[in-house]
């Protein structure tokens, strides 16, 4: 008998994990696009980014309402995030399906609590046809809401393994939206982006432009220059935050100068490697009027701390760098205290003299 009942306790408990009764955590928001909302669209939450996101997704969501609001239930982790609203009801999108590749990925999801992730929807443009030429490559233009967007860059990986962060294979600065390059044969992920503060470097902040190609990863072929128009959208203020009422998860660093003034325009750099070298964890957006910077972290476990003033190659003469040194150099994270604030004193760095 009491093995009988510890078989039905065991089962019972598969199916609460299963159907998200408890710990339930994941995603919820609104599509719309330019303002309006959408409905019938489905939120499709991937692992990776294998197939270009046309397959292996780990769930997906109801439609959303006639509101345009949706929820998905996902266990703890890392996850990629498409919509999609296609005629057909499957995942290949033709002219007039609605989109969005969401630009925060990947999104970090708890076991207990629910993130407000918006979704700033596009309609797929019109196929452009491939031409025929002597080269191989790719062409095609790139809009926000219909217009010619300027001064905007065209990325091309060869590989989704780094989610799409750091230098990418190739790029063409598309300085009056245009674009035509040169490839090699193969298989690529184009993205575009436009920081409203300019660079080509870093994450992608709130009214930048950006989007993911739909039609990834695209084909290369011998004398063949593939088209694909894409369409930007901009990065949403309301992103990736938890539920009204939820507690914060993650360390709010205040940064300032050795004289107490705070610094604005910084990133803080996370690592869980205390060697802090090649490519962090994580990587804030810029640090606010006050210096302030949060970074949501899931996990409990020690975090190492660097803020600078630029992302990538080794740190330069008068940049503002520092590497955190307080508490053994760490910010610890509990499963009881998911939330620290720090103070973090920047100064510029001065390389070591060789004598």
């Amino acid at each position: 008998m009491k093995k009988i009942i510890r078989m039905c306790m065991l089962t019972l408990l598969s199916l609460i994990t299963i159907h998200g009764v408890a710990n339930a955590g994941g995603i919820q928001g609104r599509a719309a696009r330019r303002g309006e909302v959408i409905e019938n669209v489905l939120i499709y939450a991937y692992k990776d980014f294998g197939t270009g996101l046309k397959e292996g997704w780990v769930n997906v969501s109801e439609p959303t309402k006639v509101d345009g609001t949706y929820k998905l239930e996902l266990p703890a982790g890392k996850y990629y995030l498409v919509a999609r609203g296609a005629k057909s009801g499957g995942v290949e999108l033709a002219e007039g399906d609605y989109y969005c590749y969401y630009s925060g990925a990947p999104v970090d999801v708890a076991d207990d609590t629910f993130k407000n992730v918006g979704f700033n929807i596009i309609k797929v443009p019109k196929t452009l046809e491939d031409k025929k030429d002597k080269r191989s490559g790719v062409y095609g233009n790139i809009t926000f809401e219909d217009k010619m967007l300027e001064k905007v860059y065209l990325f091309v990986y060869k590989s989704a393994e780094n989610d799409f962060k750091g230098p990418p294979d190739y790029y063409f600065a598309a300085a009056k939206g245009k674009y035509k390059m040169r490839l090699p044969l193969g298989e690529y992920y184009l993205l575009a982006r436009k920081r409203k503060k300019g660079g080509m470097f870093g994450p992608m902040e709130r009214e930048d432009y950006f989007n993911y190609f739909y039609g990834n990863p695209v084909k290369v072929e011998k004398g063949v220059f593939k088209g694909g128009d894409i369409e930007c959208i901009t990065r949403l203020d309301m992103l990736e935050k938890a539920i009204d009422g939820a507690s914060p998860r993650g360390i709010t660093a205040q940064l300032t100068d050795s004289a107490g003034k705070p610094l604005k325009d910084l990133y803080l750099l996370v690592y869980t490697d205390p060697k802090m070298t090649g490519r962090p964890e994580y990587v804030s957006s810029r640090s606010d009027e006050d210096g302030k910077i949060f970074v949501e972290l899931n996990r409990p476990g020690k975090y190492f701390l660097i803020a600078r003033a630029r992302l990538g190659g080794p740190a330069f003469e008068g940049e503002y760098y520092t590497k955190y040194s307080k508490n053994e150099s760490s910010v610890t994270l509990s499963i009881k205290s998911m939330y620290k604030e720090v103070d973090f004193q920047v100064t510029k760095f001065k390389p070591v003299e060789i004598k």
